[in-house]
């Protein structure tokens, strides 16, 4: 299974080692979840790769290709560059590193802090127009579903992020104040960069923010709506083959509609309440009650944050101490997504086939 390392800083002392500087800390996910992240994650615009329509199965096909196409997961679970990435110029292996940023951004807030919903800012830039005191606003805000927000700077390198990219992200986090008036309970900078060709991350924790900075206009129906609109597009849409199916007994019956990605070996699915809820006009309380309740893990790392440090030692350690996190979280498989899609993958993405060069994975 895929595992990866990261490196917390600015968390503070007593955090645990999802979070403490100077742990070894790393997250395991399923090929599943990855693809899940690198679909679902936002972007400034679908309109930057369908200039003529909405997102189509392009966007997704396009996606998994990337990642199908650069890496290769070593026998230990570490993911490394690809031939076919060493390969590529200059340029291209920054796009590619820009795009692992943003997977892995998407990847690590939905596996340490339960946030599955997290889109582009500047995609609400043209009909929110909030005024910026910076041109480097943050990449993507996120909500999880107790209605918390989280702000999130994504970086993706070819090498190692110095800490003048961390700084900078850093600043990018604090250019918004709140969200719908509310502060948001964390403000996340990340960066993914291989490191001996193989991929690693930083994450920091910066919790400062500029007192004068704008208020994002942002309501939990528009998020949801705007982050599940490309989604549906696809699930929805006539030119892809479709299936319905069924799971659970029949007093808990659920039902997965399932779109296929052409040459891909792969689906994206979506629980059928959540399509009804899209093609309603149901506010974002429809959807989110129903979910499966969790505590919000940002409220709780932000209720520890806010104990002085000098006393988080003993309370991790007491029974009735606080404990942010289960620390087991990082490597908690869901084959379905708190947003409720799922992604299925066929043999052809087995640890064994993603082992191979992308070249030599179509022998048998």
């Amino acid at each position: 299974m895929p595992r990866l390392p990261y490196r917390p800083q600015f968390f503070g002392r007593g955090m645990g080692p999802l979070f403490s500087d100077g742990y070894a800390s790393e997250i395991t996910f399923s090929w599943e979840e990855l693809c899940r992240a690198a679909i679902t994650v936002g972007r400034r615009s679908w309109e930057d790769v369908v200039p003529y329509g909405t997102y189509s199965f392009l966007e997704a096909l396009w996606r998994l290709a990337m990642l199908r196409a650069n890496v290769v997961l070593d026998s230990d679970g570490r993911l490394r560059k690809s031939e076919a990435f060493k390969n590529l110029e200059r340029s291209e292996k920054g796009a590619v590193s820009f795009f692992f940023g943003n997977m892995f951004s998407k990847l690590l807030a939905d596996k340490l802090f339960d946030v599955p919903w997290l889109l582009h800012v500047d995609r609400y830039a043209s009909y929110l127009n909030p005024v910026y005191r910076t041109d480097r606003r943050p990449d993507f805000v996120g909500m999880d579903t107790s209605r918390e927000w989280l702000v999130f700077e994504a970086k993706g390198r070819a090498a190692y992020p110095g800490d003048n990219v961390m700084q900078r992200a850093k600043q990018q986090t604090g250019s918004l104040r709140t969200i719908n008036g509310q502060l948001p309970k964390l403000r996340v900078a990340a960066a993914s960069y291989f490191s001996n060709d193989r991929l690693r991350a930083r994450l920091w924790d910066p919790t400062e923010h500029d007192d004068d900075a704008p208020d994002l206009p942002l309501s939990a129906t528009a998020l949801l709506r705007e982050y599940y609109a490309p989604l549906m597009d696809f699930v929805l849409s006539e030119a892809v083959p479709h299936r319905t199916v069924e799971l659970g007994s029949k007093a808990q019956e659920k039902r997965i509609v399932f779109a296929q990605l052409p040459g891909l070996d792969a689906e994206l699915g979506i629980d059928a309440a959540t399509v009804d809820w899209y093609r309603s006009e149901d506010p974002a309380n429809i959807l989110i009650d129903r979910l499966p309740k969790r505590s919000s893990m940002l409220s709780r790392i932000a209720e520890f944050q806010a104990i002085p440090e000098a006393q988080r030692d003993a309370l991790l350690g007491s029974a009735e101490g606080i404990v942010p996190l289960d620390w087991t979280r990082g490597t908690e498989v869901r084959e379905e997504g708190l947003d409720t899609v799922r992604v299925s993958l066929g043999q052809s993405w087995s640890d064994d086939v993603m082992q191979r060069q992308p070249g030599d994975r179509g022998r048998t």
